[in-house]
């Protein structure tokens, strides 16, 4: 009986280890992607050409690539809140590519806003990726979001 309550406590040991272990560890090759769980707190954003407003609440995003192969991408990025898909906050050119050397690793923040409607405090989900200039995706991850109050 000893024996088999021993067996049973080794085995439940081992399976809470090999679990905390899969559930923590990144993978070890491959790119992968980790999304603050934190957005910025909200700022005035004006998209027009000569910024003459409106100005609208937006919040930024910021997620952290790594292993990321040889190669330009195109960004992937998304923020829903209230089942609403908010547009990117930028009017830079090229602010949707990420240019990677092999394996090194990427941050990528984007700004996002809504309008009409308005970004608050709050959850929202935030997806971040990369797609090749074929199309396909090489990789992506989807997050909540916390948008703090400002303070």
């Amino acid at each position: 009986m000893k024996m088999r309550t021993a067996l049973r406590s080794i085995l439940l040991a081992a399976m809470v280890v090999a679990l905390s272990a899969a559930c923590t560890a990144p993978p070890k090759s491959g790119p992968w992607m980790r999304i603050d769980p934190k957005a910025s707190e909200i700022w005035l954003y004006d998209g027009s050409p000569n910024g003459t407003g409106p100005l609208v609440p937006a919040t930024s995003v910021t997620a952290h690539l790594y292993n990321c192969p040889e190669g330009d991408y195109m960004v992937i990025a998304e923020l829903v809140q209230d089942g609403v898909e908010a547009q990117w906050a930028t009017t830079a050119l090229g602010a949707g590519e990420v240019f990677c050397h092999d394996g090194e690793d990427q941050t990528v923040s984007m700004g996002f806003y809504r309008y009409p409607g308005e970004i608050h405090p709050g959850e929202a989900t935030a997806t971040f990726g990369l797609r090749t200039s074929q199309g396909d995706v090489l990789v992506t991850e989807t997050q909540v979001v916390d948008i703090p109050r400002s303070t």
